[in-house]
């Protein structure tokens, strides 16, 4: 670490004229901004001191073994209906691989002449706007 102004770094517990002399001369450099209290409106201060006492009654209302039951019972349902959807979902993923490998083949012979059909349209589509003047002969 370089020594500021090019002075020799001073132990931290060391205190002489020219250290107090800096230091204090950066103290009084500072200043504090000051702050215009004269609009505030506190009468809003006691309204909300109102509300934190309006809570705190209600909250001590409340029986805390109470909350912590019904919150458990909240976590312990959310958690089922997790596991719930997730045993459906396992399920459809079955239900889904089953169907492909019994129909598969069918599926796939299916697609396929669905694709020939449209590539076989589309090929003579291309031919009309390629030659506007001739009509296909294939049909």
């Amino acid at each position: 670490m370089s020594a500021p102004l090019g002075r020799e770094p001073q132990p931290i517990g060391s205190l002489n004229a020219t250290t107090y002399d800096t230091r204090y001369s950066i103290i009084m450099k500072f200043s504090c901004p000051s702050i215009d209290l004269s609009n505030v409106d506190f009468r809003r201060l006691e309204v909300l001191r109102d509300v934190r006492h309006r809570v705190a009654d209600i909250a001590a209302d409340v029986d805390a073994q109470e909350a912590a039951r019904i919150a458990r019972e909240v976590v312990y349902t959310a958690v089922g209906f997790g596991v719930l959807a997730f045993q459906r979902a396992q399920v459809q993923r079955r239900e889904v691989i089953e169907s492909l490998q019994e129909n598969g083949p069918t599926y796939f012979a299916t697609v396929s002449h669905q694709a020939a059909t449209a590539l076989e349209e589309l090929r003579t589509l291309v031919e009309v706007m390629r030659n506007p003047g001739r009509t296909s002969t294939a049909a």
